[in-house]
This record gives C-alpha cells, sequence and structure tokens, in this order.
C-alpha cells in the first residue's frame, strides 16, 4: 500500500511506505500480500481510548465492541476473540490474553500500526490465519551519534471525549547522545459510562495506567541493543459483546484489575557478515497478574448467581531469529522463533441468591481448571525472485511444531464429566508445514496485477483444549481431543498508480478445515469444538483521489461472506458490505476532514445467534491546528477538534454479539457512542 492509502487521516502523500511487518523492511508495493499502514498522524487525529476504533478505519477489519474499551477485532469476517490473527509488538507476539490484549495498548504511545490482511502463517506460523497487527512503540527521535547526552521531558498529548468524559494524557522524557536513545512514557487513561443516543451505558467505564521505558545503544552505525519494558494497569467494565451481554440489569462483568509485565531484550546488526546484510535477534517474557471478574446473572424467579473469577497468568517467554540474506537478483529471509506459555489456571468463587436479599448459598475460592502449557517453535524461510524487469516472484515455507500439555491431577472443583473427558489426554503435539507462493506482474508502470496462495493453521490454544470457565450458570468445558484449525487461501488483486488516482482491490476466497467454534454440548454448557468444513470470501478496495493540491478524497469498502460448507449455515457475525468515505483539505498549518463511516443492513444470519440490523451512516468532522500560527511560543503543539456521530445515530455494529436468551437493549446488542467532541493537544518533537 501506500501511505496515503494506509488510513483514512493520513497525510497528502503518494510516495510508497515502507513497512517490518513482512520481517524484513521493504516497500508495501513491492510485497503481493495486501497491507495497510496506520501512521502517527492517524493515531493523532481522534482521541481514541482504543485502538480496536482506529484499527476499525482500515479495509477489511471491524470493530465488535463489548465496552468503552474493551472489544475485539474482526478481521475477514472473523473474531479475535478466537485466535485467528496475531498480535506483534515491535516485531515479537503479544501473547497472552486474545480476549483483553488490545485494551492493554494506550494509542498516545504507538508511533504505527501495520497490518497484514489475509494468512501470513508461513511468517509467524500458529494463528495467523487471517492476519498480523504490528504495533511498532514510540523510540527517541535525534541524533543518538552526537557527543553528549541531553534529557528532555515534554507532554505528548491531552486528550479529551464527551461521550465517555475520557481523560487522557501522556508525559514522556527523552534522551539522545553518545550512541544511546531513551524514551521513558507516562500514560493514563479515565472514562465514565460512555453515552449513546439511548442514554448512558452503564458498567462501560475504564480506567488504565501504562509505564513505558525504551532504551537503545549504538555502539557504531552498524549494531544496536536495545532494552524494552511495559508495566500496564487495566479497570474496565463490559457492559455488553462477547463476556458482557445482555448487560446490567441481567450481568454486570468487570475486570478489576488486569496487571502486566513485559519486559524484552533486541540486538540488530547490519551488513554483519557478507551472506547476511541484516541480523536481528530478541528475548522477551511477558506475565499477566490476576484478572478478577465480577458477574451477576439475574434470571426467572428473580435467581442470581455472583461468580469472582480469577484467571493466574500466563507467563509467556519468546524470542526470534532473523537473518536478511541479499543475492546478484532477488532477497531471501529467514530465521525461527519460539513462545512458550504457561498458565497456573483459574480459581472461582460463587454466590446464590434471590432477589436483592443476601446470598442464600456461597463455594469458597476453588480451582476449577487444570495448570497448562504450550509451547511452539518454529522455522521459516522467504525469498523474493523479480522476473523479467517489474515482475516478481515471492515463495514462502515454515515448519511449527506444538506441544501443548495440561496436568495431571484433577482440579478439586471437576465433575465426573471432565475427568473423563481428560483421561489419558494430557498432552498433545501438533506439527505444521505451511507454505505461500505470490506473484506481481506488472504490464504497465501504473498497473499491477497480484495473486497469491497460501496455507495456514492454528493449533488450539490451551484454554480452548484444556481451559473450563463459568460465568453465571453456564458452564464451558474442555476439549482435550480438539483438533488444529487448516486452511487455504487465494487471493487475486490489482493495485492502481496513476499520478492523481490510486487504490488497491483484492478478492479472496478461503477454505476451512476442522474450524473451531463454540457450541452448545447441553443445557448450560458450552464446549469447543470442530467443524468440518467452512469457507469466508469477500472484497477489499481502498484508495485516494488527488483532486486538487489541498483537496483529496480518501475511500474503502469492504464485504465478506462466510458459511459451513456441512449444512450451508452463515457463519455468524460477520459483517456486510462497509466502508469509510473521507473528504479531506491539507494545507500548511491545518487540516480540515469530513468523514462518513457507513454500512449496509445485514440480512444474512445466523438465526440461532444473531438478529438482522439496519444500515447506517454517520458522519464526523474533524479539524487540526499547527499553534505556531497562533503564537511562536506554542510552536510544539498541534491542535485537533472534532465532532464524532454528529447526528447523534442510534446503531450497533452487525459484528457486535448479543445474548439471544434476553430481550434487545441499548447493551444487547452494544449500542455505539453517540455524539462526543473530541479535543487533542499533540506535542511534537
Amino acid at each position: 500500500m501506500l501511505a496515503a492509502l494506509s488510513g483514512a487521516t493520513a497525510a497528502t502523500t503518494l510516495s510508497p511506505v515502507v513497512v517490518s511487518v513482512t520481517r524484513d523492511a521493504r516497500s508495501a508495493d513491492r510485497s503481493t500480500i495486501p497491507i495497510s499502514v496506520l501512521t502517527r498522524a492517524d493515531i493523532e487525529q481522534a482521541p481514541a481510548g482504543q485502538i480496536q476504533s482506529l484499527l476499525a478505519t482500515l479495509p477489511g477489519i471491524s470493530h465488535s465492541r463489548a465496552g468503552g474499551l474493551g472489544g475485539q477485532l474482526v478481521m475477514r469476517g472473523m473474531n479475535s476473540n478466537d485466535p485467528r490473527m496475531v498480535l506483534v509488538l515491535d516485531g515479537d507476539r503479544f501473547r497472552g490474553r486474545n480476549t483483553l490484549e488490545y485494551n492493554l495498548l494506550d494509542p498516545s504511545g504507538i508511533e504505527r500500526i501495520e497490518v497484514i490482511r489475509g494468512p501470513a502463517s508461513a511468517l509467524y506460523g500458529a494463528d495467523a490465519m487471517n492476519g498480523v497487527v504490528n504495533v511498532i512503540t514510540r523510540r527517541a527521535r535525534g541524533d543518538a551519534s552526537r557527543d553528549g547526552f541531553t534529557l528532555i521531558p515534554r507532554l505528548a498529548s491531552l486528550a479529551y471525549a464527551s461521550a465517555e468524559n475520557l481523560r487522557a494524557g501522556r508525559a514522556e522524557l527523552e534522551g539522545v547522545g553518545n550512541g544511546i536513545d531513551l524514551l521513558l512514557g507516562l500514560g493514563i487513561r479515565h472514562a465514565g459510562d460512555f453515552r449513546s443516543p439511548a442514554g448512558p451505558i452503564a458498567n462501560s467505564d475504564f480506567r488504565t495506567a501504562e509505564f513505558t521505558a525504551r532504551a537503545g545503544y549504538a555502539p557504531d552505525a552498524q549494531q544496536r541493543w536495545e532494552l524494552s519494558a511495559r508495566l500496564a494497569r487495566v479497570e474496565a467494565g463490559r457492559p455488553g459483546g462477547i463476556g458482557g451481554a445482555p448487560g446490567l440489569p441481567w450481568s454486570e462483568v468487570r475486570e478489576s484489575p488486569i496487571r502486566e509485565n513485559h519486559f524484552r531484550i533486541g540486538y540488530q546488526h547490519h551488513q554483519a557478515v557478507p551472506w547476511a546484510d541484516r541480523i536481528e535477534l530478541s528475548l522477551y517474557r511477558r506475565s499477566l497478574d490476576t484478572a478478577r471478574t465480577g458477574t451477576t446473572r439475574r434470571a426467572g424467579n428473580d435467581r442470581y448467581a455472583r461468580n469472582h473469577s480469577f484467571v493466574i497468568g500466563p507467563v509467556v517467554w519468546g524470542g526470534k531469529l532473523l537473518v536478511g540474506t541479499p543475492w546478484t537478483q532477488g532477497r531471501s529471509h529467514w530465521g525461527m522463533d519460539f513462545y512458550h506459555e504457561a498458565r497456573e489456571g483459574s480459581e472461582l468463587a460463587s454466590w446464590r441468591g434471590h432477589g436483592h436479599a443476601p446470598p442464600t448459598s456461597s463455594t469458597p475460592r476453588t480451582r476449577i481448571s487444570r495448570a497448562a502449557s504450550q509451547l511452539n517453535a518454529g522455522l521459516f524461510f522467504h525469498h523474493d525472485q523479480p522476473l523479467f524487469s517489474a515482475h516478481q516472484l515471492s515463495l514462502g515455507a515454515r515448519y511449527d511444531w506444538i506441544r501443548t500439555r495440561t496436568g495431571s491431577t484433577p482440579a478439586p472443583d471437576e465433575d465426573a464429566r471432565t475427568r473423563a473427558a481428560f483421561a489419558g489426554r494430557t498432552a498433545a503435539s501438533d506439527r505444521a508445514l505451511t507454505a505461500s507462493g505470490g506473484l506481481i506482474l506488472q504490464p504497465l508502470s501504473s498497473l499491477q496485477l497480484v495473486g497469491n496462495l497460501a496455507t495456514a493453521f492454528r493449533a488450539p490454544a490451551t484454554f480452548e483444549k484444556f481451559g473450563a470457565s463459568r460465568v453465571g450458570t453456564r458452564i464451558t468445558e474442555p476439549n482435550p481431543a480438539l483438533a488444529p484449525e487448516r486452511s487455504i487461501t487465494a487471493e487475486a488483486g490489482l493495485r492502481l498508480r496513476w499520478p492523481t488516482l490510486q487504490g488497491n482491490l483484492t478478492a479472496f476466497d478461503s477454505r476451512y478445515r476442522q474450524l473451531i467454534a463454540l457450541a452448545d454440548s447441553g443445557p448450560q454448557v458450552r464446549q469447543r469444538q470442530n467443524i468440518a468444513r467452512a469457507g469466508m470470501r469477500g472484497l477489499e478496495l481502498d484508495g485516494i483521489w488527488q483532486i486538487q493540491t489541498p483537496l483529496s478524497l480518501r475511500f474503502n469498502a469492504s464485504r465478506a461472506r462466510g458459511a459451513r460448507h456441512d449444512t450451508g449455515q452463515p457463519l455468524p457475525h460477520v459483517p456486510p458490505l462497509n466502508g469509510l468515505l473521507s473528504l479531506r483539505h491539507q494545507s500548511a498549518g491545518y487540516s480540515l476532514e469530513a468523514r462518513l463511516k457507513w454500512s449496509l443492513a445485514k440480512r444474512r444470519i445466523d438465526p440461532a445467534r444473531e438478529t438482522r440490523s439496519a444500515g447506517y451512516g454517520i458522519v464526523s468532522l474533524y479539524g487540526g491546528l499547527e499553534l505556531a500560527r497562533v503564537h511562536p511560543a506554542l510552536k510544539p503543539f498541534r491542535l485537533v477538534l472534532g465532532i464524532e456521530n454528529l447526528a447523534d445515530k442510534r446503531y450497533a455494529h452487525p459484528a457486535t454479539v448479543a445474548d439471544l436468551r434476553y430481550p434487545a437493549s441499548p447493551s444487547n446488542p452494544l449500542l455505539e457512542p453517540g455524539r462526543s467532541l473530541v479535543l487533542n493537544l499533540v506535542g511534537t518533537p
């Protein structure tokens, strides 16, 4: 893609953008796979409390909201609640709690986000069936090679949004010199219950705090060592969506709190040896502290069950080795990576009663699931070979080995049915060989024809295979017999590169085998099971038209359609045709933008799990001003002012999950925020 095509608000430029999500820095236009980028300018445009809303401005990506902070991404029709896309932080897997991972990332500490849309198992291994999100955090800017080391404190951002009374800020301490670059950051986000056009959504508030440190040392121009650390704390309510539906007054779910510790060491060497112009090493450790979730559910006869769930861990170790090898013609990159995830299991305390009276029975805090671990090690190779003049062939392959284990000692709360399921099935080994092939044909200097064929897989996660949980009166059982998913995807597209009109169109067709889905296995009992065959196909479009020097029109649209092949039943919560249209005027010192987010009505549904939804068109307005135009003393700052959902339209995203056992309400399915005044004061280096 191009920088101008990467997001709805990127700066007006038609130059190619270099990305690293392909595991080797390159122009996105020379990659056969579809890539989108959110730049720092995109992130600063609106003070989003969550990065999910920012990512939903890209083609083929939707946001399945679960609260003011929480929610999952839907990429090519598949929800990230099931790990079919990989989240990467500064080139390494950001793995641990796929339902909550995005909540832990503060947009103010992010420099850019690169996204692969489509399968990438030949690069990243397990789970990269539908895409990869590579989040690149901020680091110190300036000339680190100069003599003398200086430290400069600065205000990075202050943000406000009226719909949720969001108040957010980030302060930084930056230092460069003597070969050292250092950036310390502290970001805080506080928000109350957000207001929808139907009124406030109770239990949608959140509070987060994030401390980050990123320090580098370059002894010479070819080498760089880096140490980084993240400490984060999140408290948030889930008023609806996955894990929160149907919301109050029937249920109340909160994470209070989640704590994260993340440490990483990395090394890069350019022009290391004649056969490798790039070597990169990294090792990281990440742990999530106990997450405590309180739930109250009310059913017939005004009965309630209140649970406190303590999710212990996981602790994840991981790392990688990447090598880039240039040839007389073409280029290869290859390497290995691994992660080891250990979960101590979950504990639960519960109370039951009627009405608002004190509980009539209780169960003390008890272990409800066994400890489990998973080790994944993979080797990969990728090669790009020029053909004739501007054509290119890309080939990749990867071998993965996964070992998943659980304890042989039953949890105290296990029933006879669960113990029988574990009999002789406390460990499993999975192996996978994945491959990809892509071709770029360039019959004209302004036209590329692109094709890809790729296989992908995902091994069942520890919580899917061996995990057990209870939400209210509903139990999720383990399934040690769960088999890995596999898929094959064909893509075809074209890229148009005229001086004033540039665009990308991609068609894809994915075929899945042994798709893992959550299914009812009895009254109030669920279990993850394999579906024999399923498919997803769709179209993605994005582009920019430079109408005249200061005025540009950006657009994207996508559509996906999925079904089980054994029954013909539609896959649930797949968004209908939707997209984004943005008209932007960019001049020296200021910018103006009108944005339309739209979706057609959703009529093709799985009636057992979702309802039809109406189409919508949401208009938002933004303006940016370099404050140096107001006063020279304000030169380091830029102000962004906007009004989102200008008409205060009531709508819920079609991908948002509802609980059909309860009546429809503003939290079931969860409505999106109403009209909101947004402000963002951004400090520039």
